[in-house]
């Protein structure tokens, strides 16, 4: 959230799935119940590191001849391939696989279901 108050600009809805994520971490943590499903999707943060790092090498002019802006897109491309992708198959196939679908489901607490709901929403979105 740092990098995006620098860079500015950002939409609403990026402060919003920030803010909710946040939240949702806080109440995971006073409900003590099941975040299976949150927790899966969390991973997916991962690819922030590369495209926070490739901001950070434009913003302080890192020229392309010195390669790091091209290793940081291919960092970003990878980081999205291996970590967006597969997230959500994998996610359900491992709970329905377990028979433990509806019972992560139910002992998920209702704000961090609706909050995942509203991010996978949100992802979805920027794909198109």
């Amino acid at each position: 959230m740092v990098v995006m108050r620098v860079h500015g600009g950002e939409p609403f809805s990026m402060w919003a799935h920030h803010a909710a994520e946040a939240l949702g971490c806080f109440f995971m943590t006073c409900f003590r119940q099941a975040a299976f499903f949150p927790m899966m999707f969390a991973v997916t943060e991962v690819t922030v590191l590369p495209g926070n790092a490739l901001w950070v090498a434009q913003k302080f002019g890192r020229s392309d001849k010195s390669g790091a802006v091209p290793a940081l897109l291919l960092a970003r491309f990878v980081a999205f391939l291996v970590f967006r992708t597969f997230i959500l198959p994998y996610t359900l196939w491992y709970a329905f696989r377990r028979g433990q679908f509806l019972e992560n489901v139910k002992a998920t607490h209702p704000f961090v279901t609706v909050l995942s709901a509203i991010n996978m929403v949100r992802f979805f979105l920027v794909l198109r």
